[in-house]
């Protein structure tokens, strides 16, 4: 003969001690040590790269100012297109992308100044 208990089981129950390890982190103990950290390295690191990069930028603005000049004037006398297309040809030549930047926003330049 089977017997079945009709008490619906109570899900257990999990109690949490607090942490007072927790509660005793003052601001000083956050502040003066974090300032070496890694994160602050990583900062500076990218910070230097950044200016690494800038730099880049205008060693190639100076380097390529004539042939972004004649593309500027191609632009002006035959059109957008054509510029492009050899302003596109050049940067393929010189693996080089940023030649239709620069060409891009030397003509920008140009139309707003005319």
């Amino acid at each position: 003969m089977i017997i079945f208990n009709n008490m619906a089981e109570k899900e257990p129950t999990i109690e949490y001690e607090p942490q007072p390890e927790k509660d005793k982190e003052t601001p000083e103990s956050k502040s003066p040590e974090k300032e070496s950290r890694p994160d602050s390295e990583y900062r500076q690191k990218k910070k230097d790269s950044d200016k690494k990069k800038e730099k880049e930028i205008e060693e190639k603005k100076t380097a390529y100012k004539e042939e972004i000049n004649q593309l500027v004037d191609l632009a002006k006398q035959e059109g957008f297109s054509e510029a492009y297309k050899k302003a596109k040809k050049m940067s393929k030549e010189k693996d080089d992308s940023i030649i239709i930047d620069l060409f891009h926003d030397r003509l920008s330049q140009e139309n707003l100044d005319d």
